[in-house]
Formats: structure tokens, C-alpha cells, sequence
């Protein structure tokens, strides 16, 4: 009989990088937008074997940064508002 290797599991909190479900669980974003910003360059995401890791401090760093992002709709509605709107 083989015996399986157990590997502890490590809290979030305590991990130095995550996979990318462990990013996701992390930063509350969605798997696709974890890949969008990698993609966009606002995100590094290293591989190492055939794994892709996302460091915390560079999550974290985009979490503390914020993105600016303004909904099209919300422009408009600004434009609409205001009183030089042409």
C-alpha cells in the first residue's frame, strides 16, 4: 500500500504567492479578470514548472493601487449633468 504525501494546508493568509483560484479566493476577483490583468500588464504572474503563481505582495499592491475605472454609462450620465455638455 502507497502512503500519500500530506502537505499542510497553509491559510491565505499566511501564503507568500497563490495559485490562481487561491488569487481569486484572495482578492475577491474572478478568474478572467485575474487573466486580464496579467495580460494588460497590471498584474505579474510567474510560472514556475507548469504552474502559474501570482505573488502577494504584487496582488496586494494592485489591491492597495485601485484601477481607475469609469463606466461609459457614468460618463454620459456626467455629461448629460452637466451644463456645458454640448
Amino acid at each position: 500500500m502507497e502512503q500519500s504525501v500530506n502537505t499542510p494546508a497553509i491559510p491565505l493568509s499566511q501564503k507568500h504567492s497563490f495559485q490562481i483560484k487561491e488569487a481569486c479566493l484572495f482578492s475577491g476577483l474572478c478568474r478572467s479578470t485575474i487573466y486580464k490583468l496579467a495580460s494588460a500588464g497590471k498584474l505579474r504572474m510567474v510560472k514556475i514548472g507548469g504552474r502559474r503563481l501570482i505573488l502577494r505582495e504584487d496582488l496586494e499592491m494592485l489591491l492597495n493601487k485601485g484601477a481607475k475605472f469609469d463606466p461609459p454609462a457614468r460618463k454620459q450620465a456626467a455629461q448629460l449633468a452637466s451644463p456645458n455638455a454640448a
